[in-house]
């Protein structure tokens, strides 16, 4: 009979010739034609008296092409059509609609079969779900697998020892567009991978509507939530997923999205990824408590700030299987939490790239065929991130190692440079958690107190709360002081990068060069969107700068208050920004001057600990090359404070030393005179490291003691910037202030 097969050299039509000596076997659902072809390395196209097959090769090669070059279905059929016939293609049979089914049908059979779904898998590994086909992480603790029951009872400072780490993250890059499609397609895994069936997605909706009014987050820099651009979104029947990954970046579970990351589908994923590990055959075996301050449980979610609130009545209303016991940055930055290692939510991140490759492919296909793509990527990602994952966590146990030597040495300085003001016994007695006994501020260990000192990110904030600023302007105080505050941090990027010129003009290297280049090209498409909101604020402004002469975007004009005069300011309408980015640089100062303390200070403990301990060529080598970049540090801190006065200045809010904002030199880093209470002289104010003094000289018998006795020189004037108090405070808020600021790096 005639029979087309779509081989490697594309479709060829030829004669088969079926056995009729092969019977069908007892009880089995492939017909004797069925068989054959399988028998034959010959996928067929339909199992009910096929008229068509694809060969394996075909199927697995572009199984390894499609995950791996993402090589789209149409394009690679394509191509093995113009392989049959590449003058007259289009009379070559068209079997594209066949390739596609049997390309879901292999992907899925293929999982299947690597899952050990097709060898009973299920009866060894209890404590999975039944039909289960993703591909587990072999580095997490799993119960039942490669740890024992027992270490659930560990002590709480080694619970972190079997701590499940997991990241939640959105991509709206994997969309789904509104056409028409198959109604009646669905996944052929059923919920068994990555993706939770159509119906259970739809009745955990159904019973989650959206509010009217959705919460808003208050977080001005975690706006994955609030800042979800809906234009995008037109025409998008799914406008993208909800992934949930563990710290070793393996996709556990994922969700779709019908509009922005609603915390009902992420909740779906949240659970789905829990219920991985919590097989009902066996529930009782493993406890799961579902609390956020628990060690053995680590969600990281750029928006848990928001997540959080209410996610354990959420659970208790939709997953009550689950529920058996019922500041953003130091309460939800995972570098301020026990027991969490260097675990960071960034780790989200890295599969995006790589599966967003795909999204104008998945957008166009139906609803079932598009999360079979997605999860053939999924399960390949996971697959090359095993295969990989000996080398890479014998990679992170030596950076484990040598981070760990760094950070020792690092307190050991700390312990040494502060040794006067260290209070151990006090600060080992403080608790490490948030505390969130005051409304307005999240307390911490690891957070020094700005309440008497203005900084510029807390004046930033005050004003995106005050509406009041601007009475006679139309824009908003909120849109003002963003625009403002985005150009001081522009600026300060510029006296970054022309640091940078400078050093590269007395020693150039290729690689500082490419340091440089990159930054000009960052800091310009940042510039070019500061613009634009400029235009709407500022309208003259384009006029007035079209006028100048190009320059390096380093040495560009922004056109801030500061930068113009006071003709100008008035002339361009700049008069209602001259109080915001006056208070805005006064932060700038203060935050300026405070960094510049503390790199004044790591430099006379980097100078004293190579003078004490680094001999040799190669450790003075390294230890000077540190004494240098702190060096650089030091500048760049003190040229930042610079501009800030100047600004301050030009806006007629500062009069040179005449204020507390005095000129600032490298000189002034240093203290000429002794250190109160101690025995050295020429050091830091603050630690107990510099120069020791010298003896007095042995009296001389036989000599006039007056001439031995030298005239006490008067006391030399303290440098100003360790008498500099900020804002208003006293001496003993000063020095309350200085403490907590060693207690906060000493933690």
């Amino acid at each position: 009979m005639k029979f087309l097969v779509l081989a490697e050299t594309g479709p060829q039509s030829l004669e088969l010739h079926v056995c009729g000596h092969v019977t069908q076997a007892p009880n089995d659902p492939l017909g004797s034609r069925t068989a054959q072809l399988l028998n034959a390395r010959l996928f067929p196209c339909s199992f009910t008296e096929p008229k068509s097959a694809i060969s394996f090769d075909v199927l697995r090669r572009f199984e390894i092409m499609h995950v791996e070059s993402k090589a789209p279905a149409f394009d690679f059929y394509g191509a093995l059509r113009r392989m049959s016939d590449n003058a007259f293609t289009g009379s070559v049979p068209d079997m594209f609609d066949n390739f596609i089914r049997c390309s879901r049908w292999w992907g899925l059979l293929k999982t299947q079969k690597r899952m050990g779904q097709a060898h009973g898998i299920d009866d060894l590994l209890i404590y999975r779900p039944k039909g289960n086909t993703v591909l587990y992480c072999p580095s997490c603790p799993e119960p039942g697998f490669n740890m024992d029951k027992s270490l659930l009872n560990l002590p709480p400072h080694l619970r972190h020892l079997n701590q499940q780490r997991q990241t939640i993250d959105g991509n709206f890059h994997c969309t789904k567009s509104t056409k028409n499609s198959d109604p009646n397609d669905y996944s052929l895994y059923k919920g068994s991978g990555f993706f939770p069936t159509d119906d259970v997605l739809k009745a955990h909706l159904a019973k989650n509507p959206p509010a009217k009014t959705e919460p808003r987050s208050n977080c001005n820099y975690l706006n994955a939530v609030n800042n979800q651009d809906k234009k995008k979104f037109r025409n998008m029947e799914i406008t993208g997923i909800v992934n949930v990954q563990c710290s070793h970046v393996f996709v556990k579970a994922s969700v779709d999205l019908q509009f922005g990351e609603r915390y009902a589908n992420i909740d779906l994923a949240f659970a789905n990824s829990i219920r991985q590990k919590l097989s009902q055959r066996h529930r009782g075996d493993v406890e799961f408590m579902l609390e956020f301050n628990s060690i053995d449980q680590l969600e990281s979610y750029d928006a848990a700030c928001q997540y959080s609130v209410g996610i354990v009545e959420r659970f208790e209303k939709n997953f009550p299987d689950l529920v058996d016991v019922a500041n953003c940055m130091y309460k939800f930055g995972t570098s301020y939490m026990v027991a969490t290692g260097h675990f960071h939510g960034e780790t989200a991140e890295v599969y995006w790239p790589e599966l967003n490759q795909i999204g104008t492919q998945v957008t166009q296909q139906s609803g079932g065929h598009r999360q079979d793509t997605i999860t053939i990527h999924h399960q390949d990602w996971n697959y090359k991130k095993m295969c990989k994952s000996f080398s890479l966590l014998l990679a992170e146990l030596r950076t484990a190692d040598a981070t760990f030597e760094k950070h020792h040495k690092h307190f050991l300085g700390l312990c040494a440079t502060y040794a006067e003001r260290i209070v151990t016994e006090k600060w080992l007695s403080m608790s490490r958690e948030p505390d969130d006994s005051d409304a307005k501020v999240t307390k911490s260990v690891y957070r020094q107190s700005s309440l008497h000192v203005p900084t510029q990110k807390a004046i930033y904030e005050r004003m995106l709360a005050d509406e009041a600023t601007l009475p006679s302007s139309s824009a908003s105080t909120s849109k003002a002081a963003a625009f403002i505050n985005d150009g001081i941090i522009l600026k300060a990027d510029q006296i970054k990068i022309r640091k940078l010129v400078a050093r590269l003009k007395q020693h150039f290297t290729e690689t500082l060069k490419k340091d440089i280049d990159a930054r000009r090209e960052e800091l310009e498409a940042s510039i070019v969107g500061w613009r634009r909101i400029q235009s709407s604020l500022v309208p003259a402004m384009q006029d007035f700068l079209s006028a100048r002469t190009a320059c390096a975007v380093e040495d560009e004009l922004l056109g801030l208050p500061s930068e113009v005069t006071e003709l100008e300011r008035s002339s361009l309408a700049l008069a209602p920004f001259v109080t915001i980015e006056g208070e805005l640089r006064e932060g700038a100062a203060h935050d300026a001057i405070a960094k510049v303390k503390v790199v004044a200070k790591a430099l006379v403990g980097l100078r004293d600990r190579k003078r004490k301990n680094d001999s040799g060529v190669y450790k003075n080598t390294i230890a000077q090359k540190q004494i240098n970049d702190t060096q650089r540090r030091r500048d760049l801190h003190i040229a930042r404070y610079m501009a800030a006065r100047e600004a301050l200045m030009a806006l007629g809010m500062a009069k040179g030393d005449e204020t507390d904002f005095r000129a600032l030199k490298p000189e002034d880093t240093s203290s000429s005179g002794a250190v109160a209470g101690s025995s050295t002289s020429g050091a830091i104010v603050g630690t107990n490291m510099g120069r020791r003094k010298a003896p007095a000289p042995r009296e001389t018998s036989g000599r006039d003691r007056s001439k031995a006795i030298a005239p006490k020189k008067p006391p030399r004037e303290e440098r100003w910037l360790w008498s500099y108090k900020p804002g208003k405070m006293t001496n003993e808020q000063l020095d309350a202030w200085n403490n907590e600021g060693m207690r906060s790096m000493t933690h």
